[in-house]
């Protein structure tokens, strides 16, 4: 049949229910029945009409709709009972349908105030009757038929013919008018009520129209001053704080958070702040200039009625209300249904993409969400949820890089928190912190491939794992409440366990190592997901990781800095300490700056107790002993050559009296009468240059700074740390202390650099040369050792300090030695004696002391013509053979030693000591000391 023809049927019967029903418009409780029989025949009609595909004219909509309007005049809404009520909406919800496009706008009104009346129970106010839900809910399917948008079959459903447009704007022309906005109002008022309802039916219906019309026809300066009611409401009815069961129906959540996603970005999208000026995107130069100025905004537009403003204010008030209701969400990451998951997903991408630049402070909390969502047990979700997230953060937009700085502070915070979490016994809590963890590194391979793009999030987790990343902080944290429980096992000699750790794979059958538990852990899921982020933190990081995985291996270093503090000292762990780093190495030594700190602090604090004293101090010597015995690490700081010039000697006294009154006339100049040809007209190197190609890059090499210093490798920094802290302790009461200091300090010259050591000697100088008067002899030989070890390795340094201050301590010491030795009963006895019969007493070891620290300094420092030959003068005595063998042969070394450098001197000195044969020297000759032997020796090896 043509269209014509199809039309002529379906009017004929139309014809035929709709005569009666307009003659029995009039409601009586007799014509009741009849009226509902007539609306179910033309429900009938229509439905089998819209069934075969046809479309009702505008002629024939009007010929059904007269009927239904007369019908609804002539009767109060009072008296139309609900069943003949609901029909009329059914039969006007298949009318709508084609009706959209050429309703007049009049009746359009007319309809949606009915609906919307109904909806909200105004209709029956007067008899104060209540319509029943199933009323309601038809007049929210008629409601939602007048609303809907339809789509050109021409073109696809994301698309709208311009006709269809064209129609939507004369609507929307409508609803946003001055005279209709308190109906759209009072309509989103009544809807926000009817949809916390139980009837599942309605509350569908319910916030489908709400997302109808908040997407579509409410106008822009409405949404401000209804969103924070649409918020509450969707919010509540989200979380089913109404329903008996606790959850909500997934559908529900899923609609709820729909009308809360489009009212939410309608309102504080980016696009229509900017527009407004709630925020101020920079996007050229005049918006920089403008805000670096701080230039007041444009004046703002007078506000329509019923209309709310977009401004800084009301943007920092709403956001704030948006961000507290959000919160309140949270619960739904773990909603038992996936349609109100994927709804939270959609949520959280929609306002992460659309809301970034008005909702910042939101953007922790919707990540979290995704993160959450990427681990769900439901493929459908975890699946969107992660292309979701890889989409934000790898697509170039305004929101990408935030979200990046956003994700990684997530995982630095969320590693900081696990410590505290396992320490309260809070599994399931921990199961969630790491699985956002693991998240996020799943993100870099989420298909067991690393992903283009994802450079950032490897690049981010490899800083938090790296030196720079303050793993040192929670990553203490963490291991100090990670306590591993001691696994049950049977031992035998011949455990497999063992024989693999011994390297021993000469047997027949391996078997595995007991499982091993945390003790805070309790929940196997929790243990699990633990593992699985320490596994995924590893191969997101990549090579990044390899620091932390050292520092995570210092685990015992750690434990034995519990046992040194004031609150724990175990002095069993300086002997677990010093263990390590003999058996570690320079690898420990690099990390044990904490621990060094410690051992002075609990130096100080319990130095009267000479067993703690005594452990401290020797983790201490071990360290540096560790230090200069590794030979990879050798920093290969030798002593410094000496630039004196050797002169000439004389080899006997007559060329010496013959060379004295001479002595201070300047060289004799020679003239050369060599013939060397013309000089240049030019510096040498000039041309050169000028000549140079300048295309020629070597030429343009700079030449390295000489003066530049070396940075100090983490050795050496250890070393100037002991020796800074050291420093203090050289005035200590403890004179143990003060002498164990000493020798550190000595131990540290050959490690450290010049730059590094000797600007803590110069400040501490005093202080060292103060324990050269020290009252205990065993502290000025460890003062005399370090001013040795100083003097070899650093002698220009100790040029002027050996002279002018050492040499002046030495020699007052050496008389009161002499002085003290005359009354001691352990001195030796004789004619010229010298020091004492045992090598143990304290004035031996503080000659032995003072001797070899003279001999190291004049082998290495430029000596000074007067000091000299008081040195020379004052351990003359040391050679008599009446001296101890050991004094004897210190002696020997010293007088060699300036023989190098001074050999007349040495000669004249000496041989004047057994006899002078000039009466000028008379004044040394000593007969009391026999020290030709030695001198024969000495004169032997010059």
């Amino acid at each position: 049949m043509t269209s014509q023809e199809v039309n002529q049927h379906i009017f004929k019967r139309l014809k035929v229910v709709c005569v009666p029903l307009l003659g029995a418009s009039l409601l009586t409780p007799a014509s009741v029945p009849d009226v509902l029989k007539y609306l179910s025949d033309l429900n009938t009609i229509l439905l089998d009409f819209r069934a075969s595909g046809s479309v009702l004219t505008p002629d024939l909509i009007s010929y059904t709709f007269f009927p239904l309007s007369t019908l609804l005049r002539r009767n109060s809404a009072s008296d139309i009972p609900d069943q003949i009520l609901e029909k009329i909406f059914f039969v006007l919800s298949i009318l709508c349908k084609d009706w959209w496009w050429d309703c007049d706008i009049t009746v359009w009104e007319q309809l949606f105030v009915l609906c919307g009346a109904v909806i909200a129970g105004m209709d029956g106010k007067e008899n104060r009757r209540v319509r029943a839900h199933e009323t309601k809910q038809a007049a929210g399917e008629c409601l939602l038929a007048l609303l809907f948008i339809p789509t050109d079959k021409t073109h696809s459903n994301a698309t709208l013919s311009d006709r269809i447009k064209a129609r939507l704007e004369i609507l929307k022309t409508t609803t946003g008018s001055n005279r209709f906005l308190p109906v759209l109002g009072q309509t989103l008022d009544s809807l926000l009520v009817t949809v916390d309802t139980p009837h599942l039916p309605l509350q569908r219906v319910c916030l489908s129209i709400l997302s109808l019309i908040i997407g579509n026809y409410a106008p822009d300066g409405l949404l401000p001053s209804v969103l924070p009611g649409i918020v509450s409401r969707m919010t509540r009815i989200a979380l089913g704080t109404s329903t008996k069961k606790g959850w909500a129906n997934g559908e529900i959540v899923s609609g709820s958070l729909e009308v809360m996603q489009l009212a939410i970005v309608r309102t504080l999208g980016n696009d229509i702040c900017a527009q407004e000026g709630a925020i101020h995107p920079i996007v050229k130069l005049e918006d920089l200039v403008r805000t670096t100025m701080d230039q007041p905004d444009l004046p703002l537009p007078e506000p329509r009625p019923f209309t709310t403003l977009r401004t800084p204010s009301w943007l920092r008030g709403t956001s704030s209300q948006v961000l507290i209701a959000l919160n309140t969400l949270t619960p739904l990451v773990t909603h038992p249904t996936p349609s109100a998951l994927l709804a939270v997903s959609r949520l959280s991408v929609t306002l992460l993409s659309a809301t970034s630049m008005t909702l910042p402070e939101v953007q922790p909390l919707l990540l979290h969400w995704l993160l959450s969502l990427s681990n769900s047990d439901y493929l459908s979700v975890s699946t969107q949820s992660r292309e979701s997230l890889s989409s934000l953060l790898m697509t170039p937009s305004e929101a990408q890089v935030p979200l990046q700085h956003r994700l990684v502070r997530i995982t630095n915070d969320s590693l900081s928190a696990l410590p505290q979490l396992l320490i309260t016994h809070a599994d399931t809590k921990v199961e969630h912190v790491a699985g956002l963890i693991e998240a996020v590194c799943r993100l870099v391979y989420p298909s067991g491939e690393a992903k283009e793009g994802a450079s950032f999030i490897s690049n981010g987790i490899g800083r938090l794992l790296g030196p720079s990343g303050g793993i040192e902080k929670w990553g203490w944290s963490l291991l100090s409440v990670l306590e591993l429980s001691t696994p049950q096992i049977t031992f035998n000699a011949a455990f497999s366990g063992r024989l693999m750790l011994e390297s021993n794979t000469n047997i027949t059958q391996w078997e595995g190592f007991p499982e091993i538990d945390f003790k805070n852990v309790f929940s196997i899921t929790a243990k699990k997901a633990l593992e699985r982020m320490f596994r995924a933190l590893g191969r997101a990081s990549g090579d990044s990781c390899l620091f932390s995985i050292e520092w995570f291996t210092s685990v015992g270093r750690n434990g034995v800095g519990a046992r040194l503090s004031r609150r724990w000292l175990d002095i069993e762990a300086t002997k677990v300490l010093l263990l390590m780093v003999r058996f570690v190495g320079s690898d420990i030594i690099e990390r044990a700056g904490d621990v060094v700190e410690e051992c002075y602090d609990r130096l100080d604090d319990f130095h009267g107790y000479t067993i703690i004293v005594e452990g401290l101090v020797e983790v201490l010597g071990e360290v540096l002993q560790v230090i200069q015995e590794d030979k990879k690490n050798d920093l290969s700081v030798s002593a410094e050559p000496s630039d004196q010039t050797e002169e000439a000697r004389v080899t006997s006294m007559e060329s010496f009296f013959d060379w004295l009154p001479r002595r201070h006339q300047g060289p004799v100049e020679e003239v050369d009468t060599n013939d060397y040809g013309p000089a240049p007209r030019e510096g040498w190197g000039e041309k050169k240059v000028s000549e140079s190609d300048p295309a020629d890059d070597t030429a343009a090499v700079e030449e390295p700074d000489p003066n530049a210093g070396v940075p100090l490798t983490p050795i050496q920094e250890l070393t100037k740390q002991i020796v800074s802290r050291s420093l203090y302790f050289l005035t200590h009461s403890s004179p143990v202390i003060r002498a164990r200091i000493l020798s550190l300090l000595a131990s540290s010259v050959p490690v450290l650099s010049e730059s590094a050591l000797l600007p803590s000697i110069h400040y501490a100088w005093p202080f060292i040369l103060n324990r050269l008067s020290d009252s205990e002899s065993f502290v000025v030989s460890s003062a005399a050792s370090l001013i040795e070890s100083l003097a070899t390795h650093f002698g220009s340094f100790m040029f002027r300090r050996i002279w002018d201050d050492v040499w002046p301590k030495f020699r007052a010491l050496l008389k009161q030695l002499d002085a003290a030795d005359a009354t001691s009963a352990l001195s030796r006895r004789g004619v010229g004696a010298v020091g004492t019969e045992s090598a143990y007493t304290h004035s031996h070891r503080t000659y032995r002391s003072v001797i070899k620290t003279m001999t190291a300094a004049v082998s290495t420092v430029h000596l000074q013509e007067t000091s000299t030959w008081q040195l020379l003068l004052a351990f003359r005595r040391f050679l008599h053979g009446e001296a101890h063998e050991e004094l004897q042969q210190c002696a020997r070394d010293l007088y060699l030693a300036v023989g190098k450098k001074e050999a007349d001197a040495v000669w004249l000195v000496l041989s004047s000591t057994i006899d002078s044969t000039h009466t000028s020297m008379k004044f040394l000759t000593t007969p009391r000391w026999d020290i030709r032997f030695n001198v024969d020796i000495i004169f032997q090896n010059l």
